[in-house]
């Protein structure tokens, strides 16, 4: 990131948000690791009801909101 050229102030905005999301992720497979023995878990042990809700309705165009949350697999996958 250091090596990168924020000459706008557009430029740094968009580093900001691609870089913003690597510590998100790190979190969540981290989370994942801790509970690798549960090979279906819900999405709600690592992201809230709403989280995991905007997540789907952002990436799943073509499918309903399940009722059910999905797996925390899926959404280890949709985030990244």
């Amino acid at each position: 990131m250091e090596r990168q050229r924020f000459q706008t102030v557009e430029n740094l905005e968009r580093m900001l948000v691609i870089t913003a999301s690597l510590p998100c992720l790190l979190q969540l497979r981290e989370r994942l690791d801790a509970h690798i023995d549960v090979p279906e878990m819900a999405c709600e042990t690592v992201l809230s009801k709403d989280e995991w809700k905007v997540l789907w309705l952002s990436t799943e165009h073509s499918h309903p909101l399940p009722k059910i949350p999905p797996s925390a697999h899926w959404a280890f996958y949709a985030i990244s």
